[in-house]
């Protein structure tokens, strides 16, 4: 017996990846989701990867992790691109996932979209993003002793960007940092 495409976990979860339809339910939906206040420009799905199944008794197993990255109006300042990462299901299980993840922190559940939604820096495998992004408390772990300044109290700023971002998996920062009294990097 073979199914028809149109019954295939990957079709169902296609408008999760087409950014005009993401981009009208963002435009909706982001004040309430997004701790950081901003004005949505653009929506852009920077990262999505779908685990389904050959049997199409376990297709109900099926998820899409998807990263939105959205771009901000021209003149307003944001620490970070504002990113949301999610985790769409089918058929209602988007609501036992979410039960079963209450203790971490962080999630937040869409029922409308049968989805879970994590704000950027919080990752539910990349705990230590928050703290990473908190230049008051990188200042205690820079290396000193392999950098051309002595101490933190040469340390003028320290700036933050990310490079790179995989949900789950990885997230490449670039640091620059200002010191000495002439404000070299």
């Amino acid at each position: 017996m073979t199914a028809s495409s149109c019954d295939l976990p990957v079709n169902a979860f296609a408008r999760f990846t087409d950014v005009a339809v993401m981009d009208a339910i963002w435009r909706e939906q982001l004040a309430e989701l997004v701790d950081m206040p901003f004005e949505l420009a653009t929506c852009n799905v920077q990262y999505a990867r779908c685990r389904t199944y050959l049997n199409p008794a376990s297709w109900h197993k099926s998820f899409l992790c998807v990263c939105y990255e959205f771009d901000i109006v021209p003149g307003q300042v944001a620490p970070h691109k504002p990113m949301l990462y999610g985790r769409a299901y089918l058929n209602g299980r988007s609501q036992l996932e979410y039960e079963s993840m209450l203790r971490r922190g962080g999630a937040r559940h869409v029922p409308a979209l049968d989805m879970i939604v994590w704000n950027f820096p919080d990752d539910p495998r990349l705990p230590q993003l928050r703290e990473l992004l908190d230049v008051s408390r990188v200042r205690q772990h820079l290396p000193y002793a392999e950098l051309p300044f002595p101490n933190a109290e040469s340390i003028v700023s320290i700036s933050v960007r990310v490079v790179r971002y995989r949900p789950e998996q990885r997230c490449i920062l670039r640091y620059e940092i200002e010191y000495g009294t002439t404000g070299e990097t």
